[in-house]
């Protein structure tokens, strides 16, 4: 992990990336190597999590995913959710990339579309899967709020 600092300023450089604006958020608090730095120390599922949604860091999709499946068949199990809907569906793979495709399609009114996207019906979102899909966003904003913390924290120790 000690090439993630790094990665994110060739990264951000090699893509002319502004870290100016947070999807969803506002000035970030760092300058660009400042969060590069900050970064140092980070969990892979943490740094993962930081790069994809700040930097838009599409090479990490692949760790998160992994990283973001394993965890919500985790709480599936710890929570023993059924494997599958009432209707049969098997579902937490869809709601994994439901989260992973969020972090970067902020779409008006889309808690009524979020269902035709992973193709299940409307009623299994509803009665079902929303409350499931919460679930899995939380852990994926839990990683990026640790992350969040680690900078801030590198950053007060620096100043």
């Amino acid at each position: 992990m000690s090439d993630m600092p790094e990665r994110l300023m060739t990264m951000s450089a090699g893509r002319a990336l502004s870290f100016d604006f947070i999807p969803g958020g506002g000035k970030p608090e760092w300058t660009p190597e400042d969060a590069a730095m900050a970064c140092q120390g980070l969990d892979k599922r943490r740094y993962a999590a930081f790069a994809y949604r700040w930097a838009s860091d599409r090479s990490l999709y692949s760790t998160l995913y992994g990283a973001l499946l394993n965890e919500t068949a985790a709480m599936a199990e710890r929570e023993r959710w059924p494997t599958r809907t009432q209707a049969g569906e098997r579902y937490l793979d869809k709601l994994v990339r439901l989260s992973l495709f969020e972090e970067h399609h902020w779409i008006v009114g889309h808690a009524r579309i979020w269902p035709a996207i992973i193709e299940v019906s409307q009623e299994s979102w509803d009665r079902e899967l929303s409350r499931r899909y919460e679930g899995v966003r939380m852990i994926l904003e839990s990683w990026c709020t640790d992350a969040h913390s680690h900078a801030m924290r590198w950053i007060r120790e620096t100043a």
